[in-house]
């Protein structure tokens, strides 16, 4: 079960016809040394003995994704190539593994942190290096806006109060950027409202996913006290999309911190009790080192062990 997990997960298969179904577990049990099964026998047991899966009309599939990825997560933690698999899971970006990863975490916790968390710290130190010198040639200056930048696709629209509904902003975002909003902060401004919108990259889902677990790289959150008359004077019924532009609005003195507090305080749609996550580079450098320390201390303690 865990290598047909395995196998499928990596195509992101979930829905087989009897004969594909047959095909994997064939090759499932080539995989198998002196295990031996017949696949019919095998079917008839995850859809009625044991439901894993469910039969709809000629098709088969995991009664939930989560038996796969549960399945997929327990034959990665125990192949002798844990590590490599778990790099390339990393390295492909691709959100299908994202549940995987979430169940590597309590599975095996040290290749989560050794390999997956390492790599994603490394990628935001060089990403930070990289773009605090573009940023460093805008009028206000913020990490907290490079920390945004690394994963979030953020937009802010000032508009009319009486004509526009949440949908109409949902709506226009979706025609500007062809993807939908991950997550939407609104208040009232005078006769206007302002909308925040945020899309998510890899590295946002990533660390939505991880949540309060990696609480000791996260920036700490002020209280949001935002004044909505400062947008006041900021153009009306236009997105202004979030960059390193030197000239973008939001990296002026007067709009990027209140702009940055705002998305702080925006909920993720799909997750109503979790804020926005922002990584702080000081504490990655600090969470990066300890990780080499203690890769290395294990080497040795490893290398010593039984003698």
């Amino acid at each position: 079960m865990q290598i047909l997990a395995f196998e499928t997960s990596k195509i992101e298969k979930v829905e087989y016809t009897p004969q594909e179904l047959n095909e994997y577990l064939a090759l499932t049990k080539n995989m198998c040394l002196g295990f031996s099964f017949k696949e019919n026998d095998f079917i008839d047991d995850i859809e009625n003995t044991v439901p894993l899966f469910m039969k709809d009309g000629n098709v088969l599939s995991w009664a939930h994704k989560s038996f796969q990825d549960f399945f997929a997560s327990e034959f990665i933690v125990k192949s002798l190539k844990k590590e490599e698999i778990a790099e390339r899971i990393y390295k492909s970006r691709r959100s299908g593994f994202l549940n995987i990863i979430d169940f590597l975490f309590d599975m095996d916790y040290a290749l989560i942190r050794n390999v997956i968390f390492y790599e994603f710290l490394a990628d935001f130190i060089k990403y930070f290096k990289v773009h605090s010198k573009l940023m460093k040639k805008c009028k206000s200056y913020s990490k907290e806006s490079i920390s945004i930048l690394f994963g979030i696709k953020a937009t802010i629209q000032v508009g009319s109060r009486t004509s526009r509904n949440v949908n109409d902003f949902i709506l226009e975002y979706l025609k500007s950027t062809n993807e939908l909003p991950r997550a939407i902060k609104r208040f009232p401004c005078g006769k206007y409202i302002i909308s925040i919108l945020l899309g998510f990259n890899y590295n946002q889902e990533l660390l939505l996913m991880f949540g309060s677990r990696i609480s000791s790289v996260l920036l700490d959150k002020a209280n949001i006290n935002v004044n909505p008359e400062v947008f006041k004077d900021f153009p009306k019924n236009k997105y202004v999309h979030f960059n390193f532009s030197h000239d973008n609005l939001l990296n002026s003195p007067i709009f990027n911190n209140p702009f940055i507090q705002l998305v702080l305080d925006a909920k993720a749609l799909n997750l109503p009790n979790s804020l926005i996550c922002l990584l702080d580079y000081n504490k990655c450098i600090e969470q990066l080192k300890s990780i080499k320390r203690d890769m290395k201390k294990q080497k040795v303690e490893n290398l010593f062990m039984g003698i």
